[in-house]
């Protein structure tokens, strides 16, 4: 440098993480993960125009939407094309950003006569310590605080502009192979990877043997081929898409109409059942609440359906306390799900059509609607049961007497005799046996000697000509004038007193504008229990008649 007559040549050398192109015809292209920690594979959307972080990693997709190449060089920056876009696309971005992600900070691709942002990027070598080595950020040509960096916009992840530097602004640039053999053999190891979760079997939620076959001989035929040693991008990509249709098409084994089952937690094993207020509910034990029927709703969707409170599942309130069941035993005012492997065993997700996952909230031990992620909470197994194991159990006092509603047929124990009341007087209410069975939803008399009994599920059931009783399979308020069964006085003397009322709130209206709580007065009849409306002009306490008969000898005790 003393002497001003000698010449200088500086060199300066950049290394990057990618090969850089001079224009789109001859453009290196590559595959970018925006998160090396998460991976998520950036893809143009010509729907939305803006680049969205897909979830999908590339080698499980052949479209050219996920393809980048960069035409310039590190000293005067980079254009940034996509195959899909095309030649005349370039990625684009605000003047001015402010680091929102609203949709006016969003990267778009936009046509080369339109742009009104910046086109070229800069690229920087990543600071943060947990960004892989090979990873870069693509930093904003003039407001360099702001680099890419994936961001939720619309429930959706996308590419927009941020002042922090972590792995949501790492970047990893995968060259695409143009014969298509890297990608096809990557797609082949992780399917051969993942192949330990394709478990095939014969009972709900297992996948069906077939659909798992037909992912292996897509595998082999891919091998068989790459072995060969002679790819090309056409064929290696029918290979791809052989195999990712095979993955896509793997069946999940439906539960059977007119079986019954249980659906149990994969994970904190408990059992999904039916609260009295009508939610479901989390259960360790296992009885007729817990059993269920899946009635087809059509192909691979199935209406749920509780045996016990003979109601389908009929609403989807995502993140409130549990569900509701319709009252109405009416398939199409039911809510259809649909039964999906979870690619372990046979866990499954159940999902209603058009709405958020069932899911255990172990906290409040209920099922609710979870649109938060599918996670073990949510995952399931429905295991075919003997409902004859599966009984309701009640428990008849010293008294000796109980009511009984059911929202399905069932068998009345050999020790136990059951009434309905064919009539009512001002003074006495006449009882009517009935034998065998109890219809569905028939609120009946019973009666035995102390102790717990069993009332196991029947096919079908005898109608009952006449019966005044009435019942529900869920606690309920009734708001009119009835009588309850009773015991009183000593000796005990059984029969129907008039039931209490007392003074309650609906709050169904807290917090809704102009709206007002209403008050009223109800007596409180349980699940499964039974009352009787009362009579014109009814005496405070109704004794029973059984008609012709003048004893009941084979009962013992009080």
């Amino acid at each position: 440098a003393s002497d001003e007559n000698k010449e200088f040549e500086l060199v300066c050398e950049a290394a990057l993480p990618f090969k850089t192109s001079d224009s789109y015809n001859n453009a290196v292209w590559y595959y970018m993960n925006i998160r090396d920690d998460s991976p998520t594979y950036l893809c143009y959307n010509a729907a939305k125009d803006y680049i969205i972080a897909n979830e999908s990693s590339y080698p499980l997709t052949d479209s050219d939407a996920y393809i980048w190449a960069f035409i310039g060089n590190p000293f005067d920056g980079f254009q940034i094309v996509n195959k899909a876009a095309g030649e005349t696309m370039l990625l684009s971005a605000p003047a001015a950003p402010t680091g929102n992600k609203n949709a006016e900070e969003l990267a778009r691709m936009v046509a080369k006569e339109d742009a009104t942002g910046n086109l070229v990027w800069i690229v920087k070598e990543p600071t943060h310590a947990n960004a892989a080595s090979e990873a870069f950020y693509i930093e904003h040509p003039t407001a360099t605080s702001y680099a890419f960096n994936r961001q939720g916009h619309d429930g959706t992840n996308v590419l927009c502009y941020w002042t922090g530097r972590d792995t949501g602004s790492a970047i990893q640039a995968m060259e695409r192979d143009m014969t298509g053999a890297t990608e096809l053999q990557t797609l082949v190891d992780k399917v051969k990877a993942a192949k330990g979760n394709y478990v095939a079997g014969t009972a709900p939620g297992y996948l069906t043997k077939a659909s798992v076959d037909n992912v292996a001989a897509a595998v082999e035929a891919a091998e068989a081929y790459l072995a060969a040693g002679s790819a090309t991008e056409e064929k290696s990509l029918e290979h791809m898409r052989a195999i990712n249709a095979a993955v896509a098409a793997l069946a999940t084994v439906q539960p059977e109409e007119g079986k019954f089952y249980t659906v149990q937690n994969s994970y904190s094993n408990v059992f999904m059942g039916v609260g009295n207020t009508s939610g479901m509910v989390s259960s360790q034990t296992v009885g007729l609440g817990q059993v269920f029927q899946f009635v087809s709703a059509g192909e691979d969707i199935f209406y749920l359906y509780n045996v016990e409170r003979g109601a389908y599942l009929n609403t989807n309130k995502a993140h409130q306390q549990g569900q509701e069941f319709a009252a109405a035993m009416v398939p199409d005012e039911a809510k259809p799900v649909k039964i999906a492997n979870l690619g372990s065993e046979n866990h499954v997700s159940i999902t209603p059509i058009g709405g958020a996952t069932l899911h255990h909230d172990a906290g409040q031990g209920t099922i609710v609607a979870w649109n938060g992620g599918l996670n073990s909470r949510s995952s399931w197994k429905i295991v075919e049961v003997d409902i004859d194991t599966n009984p309701h159990s009640v428990t008849i006092t010293e008294a000796g007497w109980a009511t009984l509603v059911l929202g399905c047929n069932a068998t009345i124990p050999a020790d136990v005799k059951a009434y309905v009341v064919s009539s009512a007087s001002e003074t006495s209410a006449t009882l009517a046996e009935i034998t065998g069975t109890i219809p569905a939803n028939e609120a009946v008399l019973l009666n035995a000697a102390a102790g717990t009994y069993e009332f196991k599920y029947a096919a079908e059931a005898t109608p009952v000509a006449e019966n005044l009783l009435v019942g529900t399979v869920y606690d309920t308020n009734v708001e009119l004038k009835a009588y309850v069964l009773s015991a009183q006085g000593e000796p005990v003397v059984v029969g129907f007193r008039e039931a209490e009322f007392k003074v309650s709130t609906n709050t169904e209206n807290d917090g809704a504008e102009g709206a007002e709580d209403d008050t009223f007065e109800a007596f409180k009849s349980n699940a499964f229990r039974a009352y009787l409306p009362a009579p014109a002009a009814g005496a405070r306490f109704l004794s029973f008649d059984f008609g012709n008969e003048t004893a009941i000898e084979s009962i013992e005790g009080a």
